[in-house]
């Protein structure tokens, strides 16, 4: 499957998406949250490890809490990644 973001839910105004593998380690969760400053802040964490490879604009908080989500959420997408996105399961 390619390395395409596909959508999984959308926290308050946070999108969240991920990528599609079979392979565990190469899955990324991506957030994205509009903001007036700045315009969008975005989050991107390595699912396998909760790794942030990159972040813009988040504070140290929004961070944690989005990883939290990670954790809790990590069965779930998981399972969508293997077959595509929510939209093929």
């Amino acid at each position: 499957m390619g390395r395409g973001y596909v959508p999984y839910m959308t926290l308050g105004e946070i999108e969240i998406t991920h990528t599609c593998s079979e392979n565990e380690e190469e899955i990324m969760v991506y957030f994205e949250e509009p903001d007036e400053e700045v315009f969008f802040k975005t989050l991107k964490v390595s699912l396998h490890d909760f790794r942030v490879e990159k972040n813009e604009h988040f504070n140290n908080y929004e961070v944690d809490r989005l990883l939290r989500f990670c954790v809790n959420n990590y069965n779930s997408i998981v399972e969508y990644a293997k077959v595509g996105g929510i939209a093929h399961a």
